[in-house]
């Protein structure tokens, strides 16, 4: 499943997954990057985007890799 609005892509169900790999749940996720949990449910069922911002937050929260971020977040597949 993936988001699409212009150019920008989030593939959910690796978000998803990454999410749960690192303990969190989308409530204490939400509470460590400063959002909202119910914007963060709105983000993650796509029914609104995530800013770079608010994906590098997650991304440093949840120990991405630079490659993980930008398949995630960005729909970029690095080899």
């Amino acid at each position: 499943m993936q988001q699409k609005r212009g150019d920008v892509m989030t593939n959910v169900l690796k978000l998803k997954a990454k999410i749960t790999e690192k303990g969190y749940t989308v409530e204490t996720l939400a509470r460590a990057i400063g959002m909202n949990k119910s914007t963060l449910y709105r983000k993650i069922n796509r029914m609104e985007i995530f800013t770079i911002k608010e994906a590098y937050k997650i991304a440093i929260v949840l120990d991405l890799t630079e490659s993980e971020l930008n398949e995630i977040f960005f729909g970029i597949k690095v080899a």
